[in-house]
């Protein structure tokens, strides 16, 4: 009479982990680019949208000014007309900077990426 096979050869279990840790050498690295590549569409968008709220303020009052404005902390005179919210910085870009600047010198719109300094809050989002 045969005994029936109630677990797992070594060889098998070996084999099965083997297979998982190819599968993961695969899928980790395409995980981590889909990040990085989902990062980058992001934060092109967020500087389409800028500009375009920007292009808006301009179409009302051609004039210089900056996003958020550094001078007064009232944002409700800035973007707060042009967009519904701040757009916040996507996690895993690889360029420095935690924080939107928009500026406009009368001839043309810039939108970058600036470090907000250690013990600084950002500018206010919501026009809170």
């Amino acid at each position: 009479m045969k005994k029936k096979r109630k677990a797992f050869t070594l060889i098998e279990l070996i084999i099965v982990i083997a297979i998982l840790g190819i599968l993961a050498a695969i899928a980790i690295p395409k995980y981590n680019k889909s990040r990085l590549q989902a990062a980058e569409t992001a934060h092109k968008a967020n500087v389409e949208m800028l500009k375009s709220a920007a292009r808006m303020k301009i179409l009302d009052k051609d004039e210089p000014f900056n996003w958020p404005d550094d001078k007064t902390k009232d944002d409700k005179k800035g973007y707060v007309n042009y967009l519904d919210k701040w757009p916040v910085v996507p996690n895993g870009l690889k360029i420095e900077g935690n924080e939107y600047k928009v500026a406009y010198d009368g001839k043309e719109i810039t939108v970058t990426l600036v470090e907000t300094k250690k013990g600084e809050e950002p500018a206010k989002k919501d026009g809170e």
